[in-house]
């Protein structure tokens, strides 16, 4: 909010028409009351073409894949489902593997263990929140992706506080679809893996 404010202070510091593009994590910012009008606009995933654009400049520094390669980089395309950060990560980690074997062994690693620097990234919101919505964020992560809210809802409230679904709404771990709750495949296996190494440190 400070560096919003150092920003955008008020309508007079801009001449008319003026635009300022603000990217964050969290909609709460967006949604107070400011002496310039905003407009909230949500990025979206990439789809696969763009997608497999942008891999395919990171891997092979080319927007197509080499033929031999398609396979395996449709495959690594699915497993980033749309997210700009783990396609141009794991693209230029593979640039380095010279095989299509070394591709393959190292595709079964990120999906047996996410990979600590998209991980490290995601984590951001996560880490900026209360220790009871970071409770809410690993149960629905681990329990109720694709649930109804109604559903959620009807458990008992020290669990399903509704203020604390909304900031994991705000924080962009967690989307309302037609009021089921949803989330990015790779934040979720953020949040099991955040239960996976809880367990071995209490085990």
């Amino acid at each position: 909010m400070k560096q919003l404010e150092n920003l955008a202070g008020g309508s007079d510091w801009f001449g008319p028409g003026s635009r300022i593009i603000i990217t964050t994590r969290n909609k709460g910012l967006l949604m107070g009351n400011h002496p310039i009008e905003v407009k909230a606009y949500e990025m979206t995933e990439l789809n696969d073409q763009l997608s497999l654009e942008l891999f395919g400049r990171n891997a092979f520094g080319k927007s197509h894949p080499k033929i031999e390669y398609e396979a395996i980089s449709s495959h690594t395309v699915g497993y980033a489902k749309g997210l700009p950060l783990a396609l141009k990560f794991i693209g230029s980690n593979l640039a380095t593997r010279k095989s299509l074997k070394a591709w393959g062994h190292a595709l079964k690693d990120y999906e047996k263990i996410p990979c600590n620097e998209i991980q490290d990234v995601l984590k951001v919101s996560y880490n900026g929140m209360a220790s009871d919505a970071q409770s809410i964020f690993v149960d629905m992560a681990c329990f109720f992706k694709g649930k109804s809210i109604e559903y959620v809802e009807e458990i008992p409230e020290e669990f399903s506080a509704a203020s604390n679904i909304e900031e994991l709404v705000n924080k962009c771990l967690l989307n309302v679809d037609n009021g089921y709750l949803n989330m990015h495949g790779l934040i979720q296996d953020m949040g099991r893996e955040i239960v996976r190494r809880l367990m071995q440190f209490k085990g």
